[in-house]
């Protein structure tokens, strides 16, 4: 279970960051932040999932430090933490998420994830 709080413990901190991008709906909302900041009703067109549903992903995914958000006149965006995330222009992956030492590469989508086609 992710904690409310961040631990001072970091592999605990990492094994909750871990869990946070563990789960095919936040997968998809990263892909959708690599692109830059959203907000919370494009990151839901975006991944095709209720408003609702999407809050709770962000929230959990904030509560650990991957994501943060900002007001951007009448709306809040939703983007990678400071630091966390580095894009890769080139090549099949996105970008990579730093979680204290470890990196974890954000790949791009295969033609088979855009279709929904096996």
């Amino acid at each position: 279970m992710i904690s409310a709080k961040p631990t001072r413990d970091p592999d605990r901190h990492l094994s909750e960051q871990l869990a946070a991008i563990a789960e095919p709906t936040r997968i998809r909302i990263l892909r959708a932040l690599a692109g830059g900041p959203l907000s919370v009703g494009k990151i839901a067109e975006c991944v095709g999932n209720q408003l609702v549903n999407v809050s709770h992903h962000l929230r959990l995914m904030m509560r650990v430090g991957i994501l943060t958000h900002a007001k951007v006149g009448r709306t809040i965006e939703y983007r990678f933490a400071d630091g966390v995330f580095e894009p890769i222009p080139v090549g099949p992956a996105i970008g990579q998420l730093a979680l204290g030492t470890w990196r974890v590469v954000i790949g791009r989508r295969t033609a088979h994830e855009k279709t929904g086609r096996v």
